[in-house]
């Protein structure tokens, strides 16, 4: 994968949770979580089908580094919050980071996954 990556998927969630990506570097044991919410987070019913952007470094740095990137069910509270952090960052690439899942979290699928050259899908930009 390059820089930026495009994952979709289906999913069915109770109307308190929501769906993040969770990625992490595999290569440089920092150990911690990187969170990605999907598009249209704010409005479960609409996850049936989702697609959502993971971020790995930036440009060309991390080349040849793993990494995992996993579906995450995340109370929506949680993830709201976060959101409304600007310490987050830019609100339309808005992520954050932890050592640890939040509490209530439930784990799905994951990929492994190898950085390559470039920027990935102009969408991500």
């Amino acid at each position: 994968m390059q820089h930026c990556d495009v994952f979709t998927g289906r999913a069915s969630l109770p109307a308190s949770y929501t769906l993040v990506l969770v990625m992490e570097n595999l290569s440089n044991r920092d150990k911690m979580l990187y969170l990605q919410p999907v598009h249209d987070w704010q409005h479960p019913a609409k996850l049936t089908r989702w697609t959502g952007y993971q971020y790995f470094g930036s440009d060309d740095t991390s080349l040849g580094e793993k990494y995992q990137v996993q579906a995450v069910i995340v109370p929506l509270a949680t993830v709201a919050a976060a959101m409304a952090d600007p310490a987050y960052g830019p609100v339309d690439r808005r992520d954050w980071h932890a050592a640890v899942l939040p509490q209530g979290s439930v784990t799905g699928p994951a990929v492994s996954l190898t950085r390559v050259k470039g920027n990935g899908p102009a969408v991500c930009n």
